[in-house]
């Protein structure tokens, strides 16, 4: 059975593999997106990536080994590379998210047309019924004695009244064909945004402001935290074969050395 150290060591390694390859694939996705599709802007971008990882470990493996003065300029690098991928992050992220607001967006400014255009036609209805209104009235003040009168003046009115039913009947089409369609939402241009925009709901927030700042928390705190959990498991790795921790070897005894007895005086050197 392993030990905790090593099961520790080894489930720091698969959660910073797995955090750092989303990661790194969100920041080249959005480099991508925001310089170009190019393969130097590729190659820019996995440099940065290969970059980092590199210096966290070795920082992790070696940091006790450093000055204070290298100590802050690895880390002042650090700092750079991070902000970076950060901003690739971002990027894909805003790839993603920014339909979302769009849709919406061109939801609300079509159910607001909607809105005026009903509100318009409304007013132009009563309007139309008005002078209608007015031309009966106009008929109905002669007297009924005065039949050619009242067709001479239906005669002239004839135009107008035509024209005004027309109008009115295509101002009703219109009314019904925009309370019978559906309401487009987000969700229907596609943006998978419901989530969200149930949330900013919630939340009282508009969406727009809600998912700035989702991108900015995940660019915020996706980097770092991969970087923190590689420097984790290069830390753990450097505890874990320190000089204390390893068997010794048990020290051969030291050759034993006789020594030669005293003379006695001039009488034992002959």
């Amino acid at each position: 059975m392993a030990e905790p150290k090593a099961l520790i060591s080894h489930g720091l390694l698969l959660a910073a593999l797995a955090t750092g390859l989303v990661s790194s694939a969100y920041a080249i996705v959005g480099f991508l997106d925001n310089f170009g599709q190019s393969w130097l802007v590729g190659a820019f971008a996995v440099s940065l990536q290969v970059s980092q990882y590199t210096v966290i470990g070795f920082f992790g493996r070696y940091g006790n080994r450093l000055t204070i003065i290298f100590k802050a300029l690895v880390f002042l690098l650090l700092l750079v590379l991070m902000a970076g991928s950060a901003v690739g992050v971002y990027g894909a992220l805003s790839s993603q998210l920014d339909p979302a607001v769009a849709a919406e967006a061109q939801a609300v400014s079509t159910k607001e047309a909607d809105n005026n255009t009903k509100q318009n036609a409304r007013v132009e209805l009563g309007t139309i019924a008005a002078t209608l209104a007015s031309y009966d009235e106009q008929v109905a003040r002669l007297p009924e004695d005065r039949a050619n009168a009242r067709a001479r003046l239906l005669a002239a009115q004839k135009d107008q009244r035509e024209a005004l039913l027309a109008r009115r009947d295509k101002l009703e089409q219109r009314l019904i064909q925009l309370n019978s369609a559906p309401t487009k939402t987000s969700a229907d241009s596609g943006s998978h945004a419901d989530g969200y925009k149930a949330l900013a709901a919630a939340a009282g927030w508009p969406l727009a402001t809600l998912l700035f700042w989702v991108k900015l928390t995940y660019a915020a705190v996706l980097e770092p935290m991969s970087l923190i959990l590689f420097y984790l498991y290069n830390y753990t790795r450097r505890v874990g074969v320190q000089p204390a921790d390893e068997p010794t070897a048990p020290l051969a005894p030291e050759p034993k050395v006789e020594e030669a007895p005293a003379s006695a005086g001039w009488l034992g050197r002959k």
